[in-house]
């Protein structure tokens, strides 16, 4: 019986280690044109919370991921230190006194892509095993 128990506790053990590895580097990416080449998660941060546009003197408009993936969870617990309630009523708070607009919606790692090469300027998100030659990651975040 004790066998069996410690058999069932290490698989489940396992099962919870590989479902925290699936997300466990997240890429904040940019044009591979950007002269961007790293950036702090602070930096990063300030960005996403529509505190700054600017990151070492580069205008970026951030992309997001639908609200309620994982990764965007992921994300936003990791450089912001914020929940996603803590996050939604960040930004109703600022919608609703007009101090900030929220970055573009993207549905997928591949559309945050497509977004960056279309209009340079921006800044996203996402798994580090999604990143191809068309980006450059400036941080990973764990």
């Amino acid at each position: 019986m004790r066998l069996v128990l410690r058999a069932f506790i290490t698989s489940v053990g396992i099962v919870l280690l590989l479902s925290v590895k699936s997300y466990a580097d997240i890429a904040v990416i940019v044009s591979q044109n950007s002269p961007l080449t790293s950036a702090t998660t602070d930096e990063i941060s300030a960005l996403f919370l529509a505190k700054t546009n600017r990151l070492k003197g580069v205008h970026l408009k951030p992309i997001d991921i639908l609200s309620g993936e994982k990764i965007r969870n992921t994300f936003y617990k990791a450089v912001t230190k914020k929940s996603p309630m803590q996050m939604k009523a960040y930004w109703s708070r600022l919608i609703f006194t007009g101090k900030g607009i929220p970055p573009s919606i993207a549905e997928s790692a591949e559309d945050v892509i497509d977004m960056i090469i279309e209009e340079p300027n921006q800044i996203g998100y996402i798994d580090i095993k999604d990143v191809n030659s068309d980006v450059k990651v400036i941080l990973t975040a764990p």
